[in-house]
């Protein structure tokens, strides 16, 4: 297993990660408390309010999205982005690493190598597999997250760690209204308006939410 993290003078290490040796890392992310999550964390509660006071002038630019981007704006506007905010207020910490592997290697392997490497950081219980492919491992007391998923077609691995408390009963909760919500309205459409005839009613007001 190798162990992805950084040293340099004057970086604060993100959170460990072991992924299988071989794999070359094209994309690491990592959000702390101390920078882009804190940021996050503070805007969240008031993205709700800022949705609505953009969601009209979509309608007035008279725009090929403009429709779309109304009707999205308003579901979006009736999210309570302040539960969403108060169910990852406990993170201090997300790092994300997508690695692509040269060498074929089996889901079972995988699987093998992503337990031994979670085992090194801490303590941690497998709650979920699915055909070797993919895995999450939970620490003691909701106190942090490693997930993994491989995709043996492309050769790549999404590994994902959270440090921090997650409050799963809001942000499920939040995550199904959410999707709710979305499946009620039309996204942007990539088409241009139907003309509008003159005198006829405008076909530009936001839906209600369902």
């Amino acid at each position: 297993m190798g162990q992805v993290a950084e040293s340099n003078t004057g970086l604060i290490p993100p959170p460990a990660i072991h992924i299988p040796y071989g794999g070359k890392i094209i994309t690491d992310i990592n959000f702390s408390d101390s920078d882009v999550l804190g940021i996050v964390k503070q805007v969240l509660p008031s993205i709700g309010d800022l949705i609505v006071e953009i969601a009209p002038r979509a309608i007035d630019t008279g725009g090929i999205n403009a429709k779309g981007a109304a009707e999205l704006g308003a579901v979006l506007s009736s999210l309570n982005f302040k539960e969403l905010s108060e169910a990852i207020s406990g993170i201090k910490n997300i790092r994300a690493i997508v690695a692509v592997y040269g060498n074929n290697v089996s889901p079972d392997r995988m699987l093998e190598q992503w337990d031994r490497g979670v085992a090194k950081i801490g303590t941690f219980s497998r709650v979920v597999k699915l055909n070797g492919a993919l895995a999450l491992y939970a620490q003691p007391d909701n106190s942090g997250y490693i997930g993994f998923a491989y995709d043996p077609g492309s050769k790549v691995l999404y590994a994902v760690r959270i440090v921090g408390f997650v409050d799963l009963a809001k942000i499920t909760k939040w995550a199904a209204e959410a999707a709710r919500l979305l499946m009620g309205t039309e996204l942007p459409s990539e088409q241009p308006d139907k003309p509008q005839v003159p005198g006829a009613l405008p076909d530009c007001a936001p839906a209600e939410a369902r």
